[in-house]
């Protein structure tokens, strides 16, 4: 699970620990000192647009956030794109004034019409998990291509369920993130319903997909029990994915928006080394 820290100026950030086994203040300051020493910077590209024909200028603008703030970390962007083979066709770099940057892409005209894949990242973000890059699919268009884009229908669609935090622990309540992927297209509606293995006729817990792709449900699970998340789309089809046994211990982290604050909650359970963590 990825955790990212907010400037300091612009959140109030409360730290709760259940039991309370060790100093919320040393907790806040370990968070600070990593904030200070390691600025996390994120990146969004906007495109002028999403489908292109080969041969075309492709316009953006990017935007690099240090927390909330425009980057001052980074004086340039890297822009790329990919293939759906991942294979390199352009690499070029722009600069950014106060975090933010524009220019253009010329596409090849000899490019086969497919989706292919917009990167956009910097060189300190070279430091951090990739998953701050921005990375976008794009659909480019060639009259004179002998292969087509066809829509795909009739792939079957994927679900797979995450824990926030990664833990399941018997007695508190734990948000999971539920994914839909397909080569083809995803269910335009879908819905979700928790069950026991053992009762698998009871829903405890039933929600809808934000989107076509993306949806999440919270549940407390019970010691000694197995659950199953079963995905449901517009058509009937089903597919039911066991969910992680339930422990007996553990720490479970969960992350809160607030309008002016990212609070970070920590929870735990029967854990008696938390006497020796230090931050």
């Amino acid at each position: 699970m990825n955790i990212c820290f907010y400037q300091k100026p612009l959140i109030a950030l409360s730290i709760i620990v259940a039991p309370f086994y060790f100093s919320q203040n040393k907790a806040e300051e370990a968070l600070k000192k990593f904030e200070e020493n390691y600025p996390q910077e994120k990146i969004h590209l906007l495109l002028s647009k999403k489908n292109y024909v080969a041969g075309e200028n492709l316009w953006f603008t990017s935007f690099v956030f240090d927390g909330y703030s425009p980057s001052t970390i980074s004086t340039n962007v890297f822009v790329e794109l990919y293939d759906q083979n991942k294979k390199q066709i352009s690499k070029k770099i722009y600069p950014l004034i106060n975090g933010k940057g524009s220019g253009s892409i010329s596409l090849p005209a000899d490019l086969k019409e497919d989706v292919y894949y917009i990167r956009a990242y910097t060189t300190w973000m070279g430091n951090f998990s990739d998953d701050f890059n921005e990375i976008l699919p794009i659909t480019i268009y060639n009259p004179s291509s002998s292969e087509k884009l066809v829509k795909n229908t009739s792939a079957p669609w994927s679900a797979a369920v995450f824990p926030e935090s990664g833990t399941f622990i018997d007695g508190i309540n734990t948000k999971f993130a539920v994914r839909l992927q397909s080569k083809g297209e995803t269910p335009t509606n879908w819905t979700g319903f928790i069950t026991e293995m053992l009762n698998p006729q009871t829903k405890l817990v039933t929600f809808k997909g934000f989107d076509q792709n993306t949806g999440s449900f919270s549940f407390t699970p019970v010691a000694g029990k197995k659950y199953q998340l079963t995905v449901e789309d517009e058509k009937g089809i089903k597919q039911t994915i066991n969910l992680p046994d339930v422990a007996a211990s553990g720490i479970n982290l969960q992350v809160k928006s607030e309008s002016d604050a990212i609070k970070f909650v920590f929870k735990s359970k029967n854990i008696d080394q938390m006497l020796n963590i230090k931050f």
